[in-house]
């Protein structure tokens, strides 16, 4: 059944955690915009994993306010491999929380 994750991690920027992403996958960035997401850099790992900010300038809003320290989150809307990101979460060397999962059906 698809999961979607979605992982705060304790970085300081996207560019630092997309970095760490791309050295551990070989997986290159696409940089992406959007009103509702505001930057972000998109993988496809195969599944499509996006690093975004917690806080979007243009919402005004956190998109998990309860959890500030986090300031960049690894999303990933529909994988089947959840237990993949949560473990490449670690890899990438930063303090990292689960901030929401939920199967699709």
């Amino acid at each position: 059944m698809p999961v979607y994750i979605s992982i705060g991690l304790k970085a300081s920027s996207v560019e630092i955690v997309s970095e760490a992403l791309r050295r551990e996958t070989g997986h290159q960035p696409e940089l992406h915009d959007s009103l509702f997401l505001g930057e972000y850099d998109l993988f496809r790992i195969p599944e499509a994993a996006r690093v975004r900010y917690n806080f979007v300038d243009a919402e005004g809003e956190w998109a998990y306010p309860e959890h500030r320290e986090y300031g960049v989150l690894l999303d990933v809307e529909s994988t089947e491999r959840p237990d993949f990101f949560r473990a490449l979460a670690v890899k990438l060397g930063f303090e990292n929380k689960v901030m929401d999962e939920e199967n699709w059906q």
